[in-house]
């Protein structure tokens, strides 16, 4: 028969792919909900508030895992709770929206001030999960700095919007190209990390090309 430090150490070593699974399933899932739903009224709705929810949920299964095994930050507090409060701060962005939290009669002054806040929060955020994710050692190099590559694109693409917006005109071609390359950079940010998330998740635990195999434990 199998021991119990043997099933722990199977059962520990198949944590990471059910994790990176459903965290890839659903962080391609959300991207579908928010594309495929956006004809607008009310689908756009449906589609901004699921694809925020099963976002939310995706970096929370990323950060927390099945058990520390699994999670991509070996449940480190700095990593996943960067993590965990990415996820929040989304849920509240959506109630926010939802409940009309930020009516028309506020000053524009104040509408500005909340959404360079909102957006400083999740890039702090979002560098701090990145970077412990790439030191926990827990996804294999070099696909542990993927975050961390996705998150200065999409850096450097609000730093030049941000930059460019008070030289150019909203008519200007530019402008539409910025945010095109936006979109683009944001889309397929997550695509990206999704898939490698599955991809990886059916390799984990498994021996590099050119290793020699290792054999199973034989039932005794």
């Amino acid at each position: 028969m199998f021991s119990d430090d043997t099933r722990g150490a199977a059962a520990a070593a198949l944590d990471p792919r059910r994790t990176w699974f459903l965290g890839g399933v659903l962080l391609l899932v959300s991207h579908v909900v928010t594309a495929g739903l956006e004809p607008g009224g009310f689908l756009l709705g449906i589609s901004n508030t699921l694809g925020t929810v099963l976002f939310a949920a995706a970096l929370v299964v990323f950060a927390l895992g099945f058990s520390a095994a699994g999670s991509v930050t070996a449940r480190r507090p700095l990593g996943t709770g960067a993590l965990v409060a990415l996820a929040v701060w989304s849920l509240v962005d959506l109630v926010l929206d939802l409940a009309g939290a930020i009516p028309g009669d506020i000053a524009l002054d104040v509408l500005v001030t909340f959404g360079y806040i909102d957006t400083a929060v999740q890039f702090a955020l979002a560098v701090v999960a990145a970077v412990q994710i790439a030191r926990a050692g827990v996804v294999p190099k070099p696909w542990n700095w993927a975050p961390a590559v996705v998150v200065a694109a999409l850096t450097v693409s609000w730093l030049l919007q941000f930059i460019l917006q008070g030289v150019m005109q909203n008519g200007e071609p530019a402008v539409y190209l910025l945010l095109s390359i936006d979109s683009v950079v944001r889309i397929g940010g997550t695509i990206f990390l999704g898939v490698l998330a599955i991809v990886l998740a059916t390799h984990a635990n498994r021996a590099p090309i050119g290793a020699p195999a290792t054999r199973e434990p034989s039932a005794r």
